[in-house]
């Protein structure tokens, strides 16, 4: 095999990685699962190249109608009252709404409002859907349910802190649970997306696998450090880094951007 027949093999590899992260949707439709998620990367002794998924899971409890309330008023600019409220339906008031505020709370809101007359918005909502949603518009990430550890969590696809988190629930909710990861279901399926691109490619010979719960491991065997460095280390989305030597499960990681 030629150096040349390698470089290019080596360089499929990083173009189908950085397709990878970049192309695909998270999504679920007829039990197959698609993420965005963002990654650091990093080459170990030009043997394999380490993923880290950047990304945090959170337990809230939050007001979900205060959340719903504080939002609407920054909409219309004008005060907003809870008049009932059950688990799955809140109703508010308003009065006097015109058609194009009602209009501008649909289109600015994104949520599925109804008028039962003018004075008046009704919305079907959970407390975890109303969090969701809000996490989605303040992070412009990808926001999920997830379970870990037998617990249910709220997964945000983007390295954001506590406060941070804290900071977009502001008074109307508080952070009782934090965690500096993803979840290992997504730490899998994202795996099976790049072994799937890797197929497509021709690339099924190199092998990914999920190393603990947080880092994805593609093996690059046979390519030296200088030859990797020379292919992989060039200006584009990602921070690449390159480490020397070989790495233990107990080493810390460094996280590109």
């Amino acid at each position: 095999m030629t150096r040349a027949y390698k470089d290019l093999r080596v360089l499929l590899l990083v173009v189908a990685l950085l397709v990878s992260l970049f192309a695909i949707k998270p999504s679920y439709s007829e039990g197959e699962f698609d993420t965005n998620l963002k990654f650091g990367i990093e080459l170990a002794g030009g043997s394999f190249i380490r993923l880290a998924l950047q990304g945090c899971m959170v337990q809230i409890e939050a007001d979900a109608d205060a959340i719903l309330i504080e939002n609407m008023e920054n909409v219309l600019n004008r005060q907003v009252t809870l008049l009932s409220s059950t688990d799955e339906v809140a109703t508010f008031q308003c009065p006097a709404m015109t058609e194009e505020e009602q209009q501008r709370l649909d289109s600015e809101l994104d949520l599925s409002f109804t008028f039962p007359d003018e004075n008046s918005i009704q919305l079907e909502r959970s407390e975890d859907a109303i969090i969701v949603w809000l996490l989605r518009r303040e992070t412009n990430s990808e926001v999920w349910k997830v379970e870990y550890s037998g617990e249910e969590y709220i997964e945000i696809r983007a390295a954001f802190s506590q406060e941070q988190i804290q900071a977009f629930l502001g008074k109307n909710g508080t952070v009782t649970s934090y965690l500096d990861k993803v979840s290992p279901q997504t730490t899998k399926e994202t795996r099976r997306i790049i072994e799937n691109k890797l197929n497509y490619l021709g690339l099924q010979d190199i092998k990914v696998r999920v190393w603990g719960e947080d880092y994805i491991m593609v093996d690059m065997a046979g390519k030296s450090l200088e030859e990797a460095r020379e292919i992989v280390s060039k200006p584009g989305k990602f921070e690449i880094k390159i480490k020397m030597g070989t790495v233990s499960e107990t080493e810390p990681i460094e996280e590109g951007v």
